[in-house]
């Protein structure tokens, strides 16, 4: 499903003669797609820009207030910038946007195109990309913390301890003298760490089930604390700083967390833990574990919150992303100078001053206070070392995820006015917001097609009925009525979801084709094989001998044997000519009944 906007200048209409215009984001609607693919959702983008040309050039409106048609050329001739996410289908889209816009110029001007200077084709080619600020720092956080997570290992300190589910936990619990596979399952599937404490937290403080877990327990109780009514931090969706503010909580509030999971406990009939309750519980006194919610917290206050500041805070509503490319270099000057000295955030004595991005005062005062503390208590061990990897790793996503600012590029190289040209807000908000806004819609009114959400959303967030009080006639709301009409009267919605019941079945289809074949073809390589190896003589020998024969050789030899052994393991799962040659001498042993693998 994908949302679109469009940005651009335009007059406040509800003081049509008096408004100077000004950037204006106008919400195009909600699609959804067929699949995820880049060429879909370009598709998408040009069948609303065709459906909307299409209505706007029969209008009267369009006869009256221009000579010229509204033309997908005419879309991409001004379109100039393109802002989204950092995932790998996005920047796919954009270079096919990038495609279309410089074939619709050039199959415009035809032979004049290649005799363009080079300031005008600058200027009809000038497209930039430029990822969510939102999404940077999420990335951020994310590489930072696995580069944290690795930290304890490579530097051979106890990790935090480990955080199993109720079923892995008794896996893990059975004896056993060497590990078992589902041991070894359980282990690299279960959790541990301040990422996962929060996550445990969120489940039982603010779980997305109201149903479950302590929402208006947890709520009740730390307002006598608080003084303010307040809900813990969303863990359970992906939200930004999420992970950050539910560390900054817990550490401030650490002995009344403590004592409420216990009054928890204390209250139940049987005086006993739930086992994400007793998780929780001991991963608040584990030292390790809170080193890495002081981490979190840490960086928070360092870049998280000064960055949001600059970018999404009070006053940035009109700040252009592409002008941030010297915000991204002090983030990333920054967090160089932390590596270097880590005590402008750890030491008891830091401020703000110098370790903010901003220099402005702490977001979140009592959460550092809390962390020096801990570390003065001694409760936070490797607390330096923990928070120089995790600033590394953030350093490294950085860098990363601000390619597009990079020296040379061509946001670096862009003019002033190129920049203006492609305004562009500073983060994904609006495109993220009008999602989540329809999932909602259509929770609350199932029935209630797309198209009608679209229409109504697009009238409540574009200014039309002041749009339509300054320029509408008579005649202009009789054929908004008649197209209205023509459009309910299509069947659009049984339509949309019959072609996308219709795509579903063609693409179940393709694949079920496709493993056919593909059964049909090992169908075909297996009775050859068999065929093959029905000319081969299955042998006996020393395991010497046998090692002096060929990968080749001893791989007919171990598929020889397995259709009179079971037993031998399948080709696969041998990965080296010892192992090819100890599965053969195994079963030799088995069909001589000798237990002995090696034959003289």
């Amino acid at each position: 499903m994908n949302s679109r906007h469009v940005s651009y200048k335009a007059p406040t209409y509800s003081n049509l003669n008096e408004s100077t215009p000004e950037q204006r984001n106008r919400f195009l609607g909600i699609e959804s797609s067929k699949d995820h693919t880049s060429e879909t959702q370009l598709q998408g983008l040009k069948t609303a820009i065709d459906e909307t040309a299409s209505i706007y050039n029969d209008s009267p409106l369009a006869q009256r207030m221009t000579t010229s048609k509204l033309t997908a050329v005419i879309f991409t001739s001004k379109l100039k910038g393109v802002n989204g996410d950092h995932s790998a289908d996005q920047k796919k889209v954009f270079e096919l946007i990038q495609r279309w816009k410089n074939d619709n110029w050039r199959g415009e001007l035809g032979m004049q195109a290649d005799g363009l200077p080079d300031d005008e084709r600058r200027a009809a080619e000038f497209l930039v990309r430029a990822g969510c600020c939102m999404h940077k720092d999420l990335n951020s956080v994310k590489g930072g913390n696995t580069a944290m997570m690795d930290s304890w290992e490579l530097n051979g300190f106890e990790r935090p301890m480990l955080l199993a589910n109720k079923d892995n936990a008794a896996t893990l619990q059975q004896p056993s003298e060497t590990v078992t596979g589902v041991q070894l399952r359980a282990l690299e599937v279960s959790g541990r760490g301040g990422v996962k404490t929060c996550s445990l937290a969120g489940a039982i403080f603010n779980n997305k089930d109201d149903k479950k877990g302590q929402q208006d327990t947890h709520r009740f109780y730390f307002e006598r604390i608080k003084g303010i009514l307040s809900t813990f931090p969303d863990t359970s969706n992906t939200r930004y700083q999420s992970y950050c503010e539910a560390a900054a909580e817990l550490l401030t509030y650490l002995n009344e967390y403590i004592t409420f999971l216990e009054q928890v406990r204390d209250k139940k009939e049987k005086r006993n833990f739930s086992h994400i309750e007793e998780n929780l519980y001991n991963a608040l006194h584990d030292g390790p574990t809170l080193t890495e919610l002081a981490v979190l917290t840490l960086y928070a206050a360092a870049i998280t919150h000064p960055y949001m500041r600059s970018v999404r805070g009070p006053g940035t509503e009109n700040v252009n992303i592409l002008d941030l490319g010297p915000l991204h270099d002090e983030v990333m000057n920054h967090l160089e100078l932390i590596i270097e000295n880590p005590h402008l955030l750890i030491s008891p004595n830091a401020s703000f001053k110098l370790g903010a991005l901003d220099g402005q005062e702490w977001q979140n005062p009592g959460a550092v206070e809390a962390v020096h503390k801990l570390a003065e208590e001694g409760k936070l061990p490797h607390l330096c070392e923990a928070f120089v990897a995790f600033c590394g790793g953030a350093l490294e996503t950085w860098e990363r995820f601000s390619i597009e600012f990079e020296a040379g590029g061509i946001i670096d190289r862009s003019s002033k006015a190129e920049r203006d040209s492609a305004f562009m807000a500073s983060t994904n908000d609006a495109n993220e917001g009008a999602l989540g806004s329809y999932r909602l819609h259509a929770r609350q009114k199932p029935l209630t097609s797309m198209h009608s959400h679209n229409a109504q959303a697009q009238f409540k967030r574009n200014e039309t009925q002041a749009f339509i009080d300054a320029t509408f006639t008579a005649v202009d709301h009789q054929y908004t009525m008649r197209k209205a009409r023509e459009w309910q009267s299509a069947g659009l919605e049984v339509k949309r979801r019959a072609d996308l019941v219709q795509h579903d079945q063609q693409e179940v289809a393709a694949k079920r084709r496709r493993r056919t074949e593909r059964a049909e073809k090992r169908a075909e390589k297996g009775a050859a094989e068999d065929a093959r190896l029905d000319g081969v003589a299955m042998v006996v020998m020393s395991e010497s001998e046998f090692l002096m024969l060929s990968n080749a050789a001893l791989t007919d030899q171990v598929n020889l044997r397995r259709r009179l052994d079971p037993l031998v393991p399948k080709r696969y799962t041998l990965k080296n000519k010892q192992a090819l040659v100890s599965a053969i001498m195994e079963s030799i042993a088995r069909s001589t009944g000798s237990t002995s693998q090696t034959l003289e």
